[in-house]
C-alpha cells in the first residue's frame, strides 16, 4: 500500500500467509528498489513500511520476496513503479504597504509542470527548514515592519512529494521614518500648535530626506479624530474654547518604510479672559474718556499682561477682533459731536 508522507511516500509489506493459505507469523520481506537514493530499508517485518524520500523527482522500480526460517522463499513480486515528484521552488514577491513590506509567497507546480494544491510553504529571514521555519499557505502573505536587514527564503512541502529546493532570496532594507515635532505659540483667541513634517528616515546617525511622507496629527478637541497631510507643517489651533494640560500626538508614514514613533506635543492650557473693566468718565478738553482695562482670566485670577482691549463707542454693536482696540489700562476718548 502507498501512502503519502513528509517529504516522499511509504510503502506497507505485508506477508501473513503460506501458499498453503496457513497462517504464518514473524515473516521478514526482503525489498529490492532501484534506485535506491532516499529508500529507508531493504529488509522489513511483515506489516512495516519502507519510506521514500529522494532529494529530487525520483521513480522507483520495487520487488520484495519473502522469508521466513524453515519456508522456502516466496516467488518475488511484480515490480511496482513508484513516483516522487519535487516541488518547485516557491516564488518570493515584494511589494510597498505602509509601515513596511509585504512579501507574498506562491508555489503551485512541481518540477515536473503539474499543478498542485494544498502546498505549505516554510520561510525565514535566513535559510528555513522543512520542520520549524514558519509556515504559509501558498499565496499567503507576511508583513515586515521592522527596520533593518532582510533576506527571506522560503521552501514548499506537501505530504507526498519532495520538499523543493530553497528559494531564491528576496532582500530589502527597511529604514524608520523621523517622527514629527511641535512647536506651541499664542495666537489671537488661544493658542496654536504647529507639526513640523521632517520628511526623513533614519539611517544610523543620519536622517536622510525622502520624499512624500504623510504626517498624522490629532485635533485639537477631541483627540481622536485625525487629519493628515504631506505638506512640511500642520495647524492645529486651539481657539475660542477653554483647554487644560491637553497634549496631542502625531506620527509620519509612507509606503515602504516603517512608520515613525509617536510624537506627543508640550501640554496646551487656554484660559479665557474676564471681561474689560470700564472706568468711569473723566473730562477732558473736547469731551470725556474711558478707561478699559482687563488683567485676569475667568479660572485663576492671577495677573496677565499684554492684553488687548476691543471696543465700541455707539453703544449698539458688539465689539469684536476687528474692532478698534487698545492695551489694558488705556483710555478710550468719547468726543462729542
Amino acid at each position: 500500500n502507498e501512502e503519502a508522507i513528509v517529504a516522499g511516500k511509504q510503502v506497507k509489506f505485508t506477508c501473513t500467509t503460506d501458499t498453503a493459505g496457513n497462517t504464518v507469523s514473524g515473516v521478514t520481506i526482503a525489498v529490492t528498489s532501484s534506485p535506491t537514493t532516499g529508500v529507508s530499508a531493504t529488509s522489513i517485518t511483515s506489516g512495516n513500511y519502507v519510506t521514500y524520500k529522494p532529494a529530487d523527482q525520483t521513480t522507483y522500480s520495487i520487488t520484495s520476496v519473502a522469508k521466513k526460517n524453515g519456508y522456502i522463499n516466496s516467488d518475488a513480486s511484480t515490480a511496482k513503479s513508484l513516483t516522487v515528484y519535487k516541488l518547485a521552488a516557491p516564488a518570493i514577491a515584494l511589494a510597498d504597504i505602509v509601515g513596511g513590506k509585504r512579501l507574498t509567497f506562491t508555489c503551485t507546480k512541481d518540477t515536473a509542470g503539474n499543478n498542485v494544491g494544498g502546498i505549505t510553504i516554510r520561510y525565514t529571514n535566513g535559510t528555513p527548514t522543512a520542520s520549524t521555519s514558519t509556515t504559509v499557505s501558498t499565496n499567503g502573505t507576511v508583513d515586515v515592519k521592522t527596520a533593518g536587514n532582510f533576506s527571506y527564503k522560503a521552501l514548499a512541502t506537501k505530504n507526498g512529494y519532495a520538499d523543493s529546493a530553497v528559494s531564491s532570496a528576496a532582500s530589502f532594507t527597511l529604514y524608520k521614518l523621523s517622527k514629527p515635532t511641535a512647536a506651541i505659540s499664542d495666537v489671537e483667541n488661544g493658542k496654536k500648535l504647529t507639526w513640523t513634517n521632517p520628511a526623513s528616515y533614519i539611517d544610523g546617525n543620519t536622517t536622510p530626506a525622502v520624499s512624500g511622507v504623510t504626517m498624522v496629527y490629532q485635533n485639537a478637541t477631541s483627540g481622536t479624530a485625525t487629519g493628515s497631510t504631506t505638506s512640511a507643517t500642520a495647524t492645529v489651533n486651539f481657539t475660542g474654547a477653554t483647554f487644560s494640560n491637553v497634549t496631542r500626538t502625531a506620527y509620519c508614514q509612507k509606503s515602504g518604510y516603517v512608520t515613525s514613533d509617536t510624537a506627543t506635543s508640550g501640554a496646551v492650557t487656554v484660559r479665557q479672559l474676564k471681561s474689560p473693566t470700564i472706568g468711569d468718565p473723566v473730562n477732558y478738553v473736547g469731551g470725556k474718556k474711558v478707561s478699559l482695562t482687563c488683567t485676569t482670566d475667568t479660572a485663576s485670577g492671577t495677573g496677565i499682561t499684554g492684553v488687548k482691549c476691543y471696543y465700541t463707542t455707539d453703544g449698539t454693536t458688539t465689539p469684536t477682533v476687528s474692532s478698534s482696540n487698545v492695551a489694558s489700562g488705556s483710555s478710550v476718548s468719547l468726543s462729542s459731536a
